[in-house]
């Protein structure tokens, strides 16, 4: 019940962040849009570990009854395993559902707060949130146009700035890129 409600918390949390940057001052849309884009990768991410959660229980309980087979004793498998299934994993197709939704949505404000940035030479740190988020959407959908997205966006990001320690994080995440 923890999970379900800070999970209400980020979702009251994008929307009021979505309300507070309608009609905002350019600078105001940017910095706004991109805490609208955070939240939506928090929540992203939060749907994308629970996925993953579920995988590995998943595999746990498939174990746990392949040891009872080997043992004879398939029939003896504790009812308490199945709880686990059932309670502690959610619905895969509806987490990654709302995995992509949440990425798409970080990566449709982060596209806002980078075209509302008045100086094209600032928008770097915007690109450099598009990239991360088409990646998270990339991871979820294994779409390949994401994942060009992606290095398109880091790419623009890096732009004459390749050796900028500010950046490495960056460059770092350009090179895993270039290797996908």
């Amino acid at each position: 019940k923890t999970q379900q409600q800070a999970l209400e918390i980020l979702k009251d949390a994008l929307n009021n962040a979505t309300a507070a940057a309608s009609g905002a001052a350019s600078s105001d849309m940017c910095q706004r849009a991109s805490l609208r884009g955070n939240v939506a990768m928090t929540l992203g991410d939060v749907y994308a570990r629970r996925l993953a959660l579920a995988d590995k229980l998943a595999a746990i309980t498939a174990d746990i009854g392949q040891v009872y087979t080997e043992l004879d004793r398939a029939g003896d498998v504790p009812a308490s395993i199945g709880v686990l299934a059932q309670t502690y994993m959610p619905d895969a197709q509806s987490q990654r559902k709302d995995a992509q939704d949440a990425y798409q949505a970080a990566l449709d404000a982060y596209k806002r707060a980078a075209s509302a940035v008045s100086r094209r030479e600032d928008s770097w740190a915007y690109q450099a949130q598009i990239g991360v988020a088409a990646m998270a959407l990339y991871r979820q959908t294994k779409d390949a146009s994401h994942l060009q997205e992606a290095r398109d966006a880091m790419a623009r990001a890096l732009a004459g700035k390749e050796a900028s320690p500010y950046l490495a994080d960056v460059a770092a995440m350009q090179k895993g890129l270039e290797a996908q």
